[in-house]
């Protein structure tokens, strides 16, 4: 996994990942569920070098995101052992100083957690339709999409970020549910939204200009954002 030219994602039964199918990687023949390549101990080394000093969280993350876009040169598993999907643990990646998308988010998800920054998971999923995996830090007002293999971190939501599965030192999960859970309340927003668009209209028309082009601007504004939450 990782950027263009990604080979698609495989599961434990060596086909076609479906939302249903069990959150592992073959390692030496063994399944190993995701959340094991989750090792922040063994990013102890590399921690005061990537994080010098501590200012703001979006400010540390992004720090550390680039250190690792930086320290790791970005090799696809079939280059770099030969095989489609092959999952390094933190020090492995450290060691070779290469890897493809999930090693990356497993080593900066590792360093954060080892910083002992809250609300940190890998997510597996798909960039614009292909395979891919980053970082999310949830913050109390944002959460944050952190993309060590191409240096970038945005805020959420974005669209061409789509989640299969959240990867954190509790386990493996999901996203599907929480997904349709999601779209269903965007989509009662978006009614509500819509209902305020249309009261503002009658506000507007029965002669009440300021409060009726406030409301209908407002609610069109979130109502953009809600689109953007689901695309």
């Amino acid at each position: 996994m990782g950027r263009p030219s990604i080979l698609p994602l495989m599961s434990n039964t060596d086909g076609p990942m479906s939302k249903d199918s069990p959150f592992t990687t073959t390692r030496g023949g063994v399944d190993c569920p995701y959340e094991v390549f989750l090792k922040p101990h063994e990013t102890a080394g590399i921690l005061n070098e990537a994080l010098p000093e501590r200012t703001s969280l979006k400010a540390d993350i992004g720090r550390a995101m680039m250190y690792v876009n930086r320290r790791i040169a970005y090799v696809s598993d079939l280059d770099n052992f030969g095989k489609k999907d092959y999952w390094q643990y933190p020090r492995e990646t450290l060691a070779s100083g290469k890897g493809d998308c999930e090693d990356m988010a497993l080593l900066l998800a590792s360093l954060l957690i080892e910083a002992g920054i809250k609300g940190v998971r890998v997510v597996v999923g798909n960039y614009e339709h292909e395979p891919h995996a980053w970082v999310e830090v949830k913050g109390r007002r944002a959460t944050f999409i952190l993309d060590s293999s191409f240096g970038k971190i945005y805020t959420t939501p974005m669209g061409s970020y789509v989640p299969h599965c959240y990867v954190d030192m509790e386990g493996s999960t999901s996203a599907f549910k929480k997904m349709k859970v999601v779209k269903i309340n965007v989509n009662v927003g978006r009614v509500f939204m819509l209902l305020c668009i249309g009261l503002g209209i009658w506000l507007f028309i029965r002669g009440s200009f300021f409060v009726g082009f406030i409301l209908i601007g407002f609610s069109s504004l979130v109502l953009y954002q809600l689109g953007t939450a689901t695309e």
